[in-house]
């Protein structure tokens, strides 16, 4: 497993209250670079950037959604790193939602509001080497199908 302080993780989430709040957290348990934007536009500038080592992303956000994003990493040409760890964030916890979190490529799922401890094992979910990240639920690659480019994205 990777040292947390060597990890460079970067959170997206609109409301500026649990976006401090993740980030806040995430410093606490010693991840390394905690980096924060509050759009799916800012979070594609800053994966051109510097790619983080894993995404921890709202799911309903304005334009951008968290979805959208996940799609865009799991498919597109342009991504950044089609294997990134997706950590989803969402007030909403039905079975439906958490199932087609996962169909698009998401590997964990925090539903909020969150103890600080489900946050940890969540992340350390993400990071574990043993998962595979290439591939959907039902076993094929994440480039199988529909894709979406940054620029369809951000217009």
């Amino acid at each position: 497993m990777p040292q947390l302080a060597a990890i460079d993780i970067l959170v997206v989430e609109d409301h500026a209250s649990s976006l401090q709040m993740l980030c806040r957290v995430l410093r606490a348990l010693g991840v390394g670079r905690v980096r924060g934007v509050s759009s799916g536009g800012e979070a594609l500038h800053q994966m051109a950037e510097r790619c983080p080592d894993l995404l921890v992303v709202d799911w309903e956000m304005p334009g951008i959604s968290g979805l959208d994003l996940v799609e865009f990493i799991r498919t597109s040409p342009d991504s950044p790193s089609p294997d990134m760890p997706v950590m989803m964030v969402s007030a909403h916890s039905t079975r439906e939602r958490v199932l087609r979190a996962r169909a698009m490529g998401v590997n964990e799922f925090l539903v909020k509001p969150f103890e600080p401890a489900t946050l940890a094992r969540r992340l350390w979910a993400c990071l574990d080497p043993e998962k595979a990240y290439g591939r959907n639920a039902s076993g094929r690659p994440y480039s199988e199908g529909k894709t979406a480019s940054a620029r369809q994205l951000s217009h």
